[in-house]
This record gives structure tokens, C-alpha cells and sequence, in this order.
């Protein structure tokens, strides 16, 4: 008790101090936990800096490990991107046939023909041989005069760059024009009404559903609305056939895709036949030609020359085609040469 004039009087009774005890954490490998029984601190210690060296051992081992993976990964690289000095000078050589191919294939019959010089040891020699063509001034410009002869004996200049040697001669090119395939790899159309127009990959897809391969329709477009067509070679015309009637899917044998009828277009309604027969065969020469897009090279010769005989597609298309699909079709033989003589 507390009194203003003797202050405290009787002071209150203390307990026994207090202490807090901590939760227990479970024991972890940076916290030290509670020694085994019969196991003394020294030899307790000394297992734990053995674990510690083992798990150092093994880091060790996998990071000595993981480098020189690495630099075996990094010696694959190497070897792979070499390039040695043959293949440059085989793929130099490959660069220069391609660009003889394409010249020959620009160049007309008379600017194809060869040009002999005094240094050809099988003509006899002259003091200068003049062809008419256009000359070469000093200055390294073309000159337009068509006129003057071009003097072959004269020194070639010394800042002209070397040229490579053509190959061409030993390549001589196809002639493009039609060749007679065999019966069974001629092609028909059939043409199969439908409710709604698909994409070609969906249609695929619905023939493979109905036992038809991916590989019997060579094109599928729409020549008339909810018209397909499927454009199948001899081989397998009657058995597609046969697949889409068992389906229950009908085929229209004489469909014509140049039939003014079939012309659907609004402004075109009260033109003359005669402007909506022009008008399909455009639509029809634009179908066929983006079908033979979309194909093979091969394919293209095959397929242009059944378009060409059906005037679905006009001459210059069929001459045009033909010289693309061939050009592509030399273009991975030059590849094969392994002519590496100088």
C-alpha cells in the first residue's frame, strides 16, 4: 500500500521469474540438431564435414562434366559450319551453271550462238575476227551504235574481272514443247454438286472420310456455285468414281465450266452471251491457272498440256508454263555435277 507521507508500506508478493520457451524448429542441414544418443560431438562433427565433402565432390563432377559436354557440343558446331575450300569452289561453280541455264533460256536463237576467237587452237588464225554485235569502248561504257564491229584480237583490258568458265555447252537445254503421256496418266474432272463451298483442305478431309486417298484428287476447286471439282488421273478415275456413288454422292458427267450459265455475277446479268461467255472463260483461264500453281513442276507439264487441248487456258499460258517447270526441274540437276576438273 501506497500513503503520500511513508510512502509504499507493504510491498506486492513476486512469483518465480518467467521464461519463455521457443517452439521447436525441425532439424535442418544449416541448423544444428540435437546430438544421437551414443554418438560423441567430434565424431558427429567429423560425419558432417564428410557429408559436406562428398556433396562438394559431386558438384564438382557434374560442373567438370556439364564443360566438356559442352565443348563436345561446340567442336559439333565447328565441324558442321566448316566449310572447306573444295565445296566453295564447287558451289562457285554451281553459281556459274545456274547463271549459264537462265541466259540460255533469255537469249534468243542467234544471240545463243557460239563466238570463236584467234585463241581457238580448231580456227584458223586471222588478224582480227568482227561479229555484229555491240562493241566495248575503253571507258567500260556500252555504246549504242549497233553498226560498228566488235574487234575480238584487241587485249582485254587490264581492270576487267575474270570471268568464270561456262559449262552450259555440256547442258543443252530441252526443247519446250508438248510430249504424248501414256493413256493412264491422263487426267479427267469430276464434277460433284455439293450444299456449300468448303476449303480444299476440309474437302480432303470429307474425301478421306468417304475411302478416298489424299493423293487420287490432284486439284480441287469450284468451277459454278456449290460445284466441286476434282481434278483425278485415268488410273484412278473409276474408282473415285465408284467411292462417290457409294457415298451417295452424285457426279455430272457433261458439266461444261465454259458455259455462260454458270456465270453468277450481278453485273453481268443483262450483258450479251457473248460478253458472259468471255467473261467465264476468264474466270475458268484464272481457276486453272492458280490449280497449276499449286502443284508440282511435273504435275504442271502434265496437267498445262489437258488445259491447253480443253482451251481452258490460252497458248502463251501453256509456253510460259512449260519453260518455268522445266527450268525448275534443271535447276537441282546442276547440283549433281561432280565435274570438279578446271
Amino acid at each position: 500500500m501506497y500513503s503520500f507521507a511513508k510512502g509504499f508500506t507493504t510491498f506486492p508478493k513476486q512469483g518465480p521469474p518467467q521464461t519463455s520457451i521457443s517452439p521447436p524448429f525441425p532439424p535442418s542441414r544449416y541448423t544444428s540438431s540435437p546430438l544421437p544418443s551414443g554418438t560423441s560431438t567430434p565424431d558427429y562433427y567429423l560425419q558432417h564435414l564428410q557429408q559436406q565433402n562428398d556433396i562438394i565432390h559431386h558438384l564438382s563432377t557434374t560442373i567438370s562434366h556439364l564443360a566438356h559436354r559442352i565443348s563436345q557440343l561446340e567442336e559439333t558446331v565447328r565441324v558442321h559450319t566448316s566449310i572447306s575450300d573444295d565445296q566453295i569452289h564447287t558451289f562457285t561453280k554451281n553459281q556459274q551453271l545456274i547463271y549459264d541455264k537462265i541466259r540460255c533460256h533469255t537469249m534468243s536463237p542467234t544471240e545463243n550462238a557460239s563466238i570463236t576467237t584467234p585463241n581457238d587452237p580448231l580456227v584458223p588464225k586471222h588478224d582480227s575476227i568482227s561479229v555484229n554485235k555491240t562493241p566495248i569502248s575503253n571507258n567500260d561504257t556500252p555504246s549504242h551504235d549497233a553498226s560498228s564491229p566488235l574487234d575480238l584480237s584487241r587485249p582485254a583490258s587490264p581492270h576487267q574481272h575474270p570471268q568464270w568458265p561456262s559449262h552450259s555447252i555440256s547442258y543443252p537445254l530441252p526443247q519446250l514443247q508438248t510430249t504424248t503421256m501414256n493413256p493412264q496418266y491422263e487426267y479427267q474432272h469430276l464434277y460433284v454438286p455439293i450444299k456449300k463451298r468448303i476449303s480444299a483442305a476440309h474437302m480432303r478431309q470429307q474425301l478421306r472420310d468417304i475411302g478416298l486417298p489424299s493423293y487420287s484428287a490432284i486439284d480441287i476447286h469450284y468451277p459454278a456455285l456449290n460445284i466441286v471439282s476434282l481434278t483425278v488421273r485415268n488410273q484412278h478415275f473409276d474408282r473415285c468414281q465408284s467411292t462417290l456413288h457409294a457415298a451417295n454422292l452424285t457426279t455430272i458427267p457433261d458439266f461444261d465450266p465454259l458455259d455462260p450459265a454458270h456465270l453468277i455475277n450481278k453485273n453481268f446479268q443483262n450483258h450479251s452471251i457473248a460478253e458472259r461467255t468471255a467473261e467465264i472463260k476468264r474466270i475458268c483461264r484464272a481457276q486453272k491457272l492458280s490449280a497449276l500453281r499449286r502443284i508440282a513442276p511435273q504435275l504442271q507439264i502434265d496437267l498445262a498440256q489437258v488445259f491447253y487441248r480443253k482451251s481452258w487456258i490460252q497458248e502463251n499460258d501453256l509456253n510460259s508454263i512449260l519453260k518455268a517447270a522445266h527450268a525448275q526441274l534443271e535447276v537441282p540437276s546442276i547440283f549433281l555435277h561432280t565435274n570438279t576438273s578446271h
